[in-house]
């Protein structure tokens, strides 16, 4: 199983995600959409895909699993954006 290599802490995940989300398939409209729709989309763009992440991982009861905890609190972050 791969580990998760945590480079960044979850604050900065989020951030990342949301930049990437925010200039992916978006130029070419940008134009026409504003500021705060174009924030709004790759806001939930990013939050769709890291539940996707937190739903493909097993569930251990009594365990914590830091991996899934970490994804939360990345999504939490971009939550406040």
């Amino acid at each position: 199983m791969k580990q998760l290599n945590i480079m960044s802490n979850p604050k900065e995940k989020a951030e990342e995600l949301f930049f990437k989300y925010s200039m992916k398939g978006l130029e070419e409209i940008k134009s026409i959409l504003n500021r705060v729709v174009r924030k709004n989309i790759a806001k939930q763009c990013a939050i769709i895909a890291v539940d996707e992440i937190i739903l493909e991982m097993p569930m251990i009861i009594g365990e914590p699993n830091i991996k899934r905890l970490y994804w939360q609190q990345v999504k939490n972050e971009l939550e406040k954006l």
